[in-house]
This record gives C-alpha cells, structure tokens and sequence, in this order.
C-alpha cells in the first residue's frame, strides 16, 4: 500500500508529548515520545524521544524528567 506525499509530510505525535501554548510544529516533524516542547518554540527538525526543545528555532535543551 502506497502512502500519498501529503500524508508523509504532515507531523508525527507518538504517544504523550508535551506541547507549550503556540508552539509552532512544521510539515513533517517528527517528535518523539515523552517530549516537552516550550511555549512560542518554533519547531523545524525532528525531536527524539525523551527530549525536551524550546526556543526559536527549537533546540534540544537535554532529557525530560519524568513523572
């Protein structure tokens, strides 16, 4: 089965992630499980699991704590 382009490129969420009011996501993001993402944060590349990312552009700031 042949996935269409435009599903590809939409972002990806997996599992729980955390995302700040007005954070901006771009077309075909992925962001990991587990992720916090700051408030306003511009969001340009990929997040991996586990990471927490703010700022304009995001950048990796080191590991989520879990709860």
């Amino acid at each position: 089965m042949e996935v269409s382009r435009s599903l590809q490129e939409r972002p990806q969420l997996v599992i729980v992630v955390y995302i700040g009011p007005n954070a901006i996501i771009g077309k075909g993001v992925n962001i990991g499980d587990g992720c916090v993402i700051g408030a306003n944060s511009v969001v340009n590349r990929d997040i991996p699991s586990g990471m927490k990312a703010w700022g304009i552009p995001a950048r990796l700031q080191g590991r989520a704590e879990k709860e």
